[in-house]
């Protein structure tokens, strides 16, 4: 097995950090709900809405992108996509003052996020060994429960003390450090093709994956988006709340990576902890309702190292199935996971506003045990590599 020391870090952290970049202005509308709501006129219905416009932005944009990305090339397209994350970040800060202009800011981030995940799946598959790809996927999908931790811990850091424009300020610095940090020299690709020869998942099946990764981020979207205002509404201060978004995310980061790691030491595909992990995290959300204090925070952390630490491995076994073209593979699942993520805010901001926390909860359980169905049904009949 590949040496961890021998891996290109750099190559690595560009690839988890374009990500993170590109997904900062939705969370940072999300966690500075409490603060730039009033200013700006977006409550948990109107962030639901917005949240799902810019996935669903997303979810076409990346079903459309996959392929150029192969013919353009990953160097580029995440050097545009750190520039351009920089440039709207900053005019989140500088311009907007309604609905309506945050609104475009966020249309215009989600297209353009569209090209980050193909790009950086792209790179990584090109240049991570075969024998390290769970463990580098799991790193890599590190990328958007970054942004949800640099946008919890910007609450007490920053909303509160300086004001919520300045966190998306420093959000465009960050983007501004992440475009210098990509490489311009990785050496000479890998063989893309694994030792066996296997043959590649279908589009028809590729298709069916997305689909129950749709129902897996519809369902673990909720945190991102609502669990800062979930955690004031049952009790928690404002900067609590950040925090533990923060260190949530933190233990998803720690999850993804240690599930990868375990998926490249079994030699399985990712999609069989896949499925265990969707149950495990429904039953979570299950509890979550029920939950209050130190119980809440508790099965927080569950639910977010469980319900939502699954992307790595479902990319690691698509791109372990397919390849020849892990940019226009994983591009096919990724528009299903950005329309589950860009569904779920407007159904669970109506359910919050027009329900409760504990029927959203209930509903993001059932969605996960949907998920776990069909890619189980994908793991069974349609991966060649199980």
């Amino acid at each position: 097995m590949t040496a961890v020391s021998d891996l290109d870090w750099r190559l690595i952290a560009s690839a988890v950090l374009v990500i993170t970049v590109s997904t900062l202005p939705a969370f940072i509308t999300a966690a500075a709900i409490a603060q730039a709501g009033p200013d700006i006129g977006y409550g948990p219905q109107k962030l639901g809405i917005l949240t799902s416009i810019y996935f669903l932005t997303a979810a076409v944009s990346s079903s459309r992108i996959g392929n150029l990305v192969e013919r353009v090339g990953w160097r580029r397209t995440m050097q545009f996509n750190a520039i351009a994350a920089s440039i709207l970040l900053l005019v989140a800060a500088t311009a907007v003052r309604n609905i309506w202009t945050l609104g475009l800011v966020l249309a215009v981030a989600a297209a353009i996020y569209g090209a980050a995940n193909p790009a950086a799946n792209l790179a990584l598959a090109r240049h991570i060994p075969e024998d390290r790809r769970g463990l580098v996927f799991g790193i890599k999908h590190a990328g958007i429960p970054t942004a949800s931790f640099l946008a919890g811990i910007a609450i007490p850091a920053v909303v509160l003390t300086l004001g919520w424009q300045w966190a998306y300020a420093l959000g465009a610095l960050i983007a501004v450090g992440v475009f210098w940090l990509i490489p311009t020299d990785t050496g000479r690709p890998i063989d893309g093709r694994p030792a066996e020869q296997r043959p590649p998942m279908t589009s028809r099946w590729l298709a069916i994956l997305g689909i129950g990764s749709g129902f897996a981020t519809l369902a673990a979207g909720i945190l991102g988006t609502f669990h800062v205002d979930a955690a004031i509404a049952y009790g928690f201060s404002e900067a609590d709340a950040g925090t533990l978004l923060a260190v949530a995310s933190l233990t998803t980061i720690v999850a993804r990576a240690a599930y990868g790691h375990l998926a490249d030491r079994t030699g399985a595909s990712g999609l069989g902890f896949m499925i265990w992990l969707s149950v495990l995290g429904a039953a979570c959300f299950f509890a979550l309702g029920t939950s209050r204090s130190i119980w809440f925070a508790a099965i927080t952390l569950a639910a977010f190292s469980t319900g939502w630490a699954w992307p790595g491995l479902l990319t690691y076994g698509v791109v372990r199935a397919n390849a020849g073209r892990p940019a226009g593979s994983t591009a096919i699942t990724q528009a299903g996971t950005f329309l589950g993520a860009g569904a779920g805010p407007a159904l669970f901001g109506w359910l919050i506003e027009n329900r409760s926390y504990q029927a959203a909860w209930n509903v993001t359980g059932l969605s996960l045990l949907v998920a776990a169905g069909l890619v189980a049904t994908v793991r069974s009949r349609g991966v060649p590599v199980a």
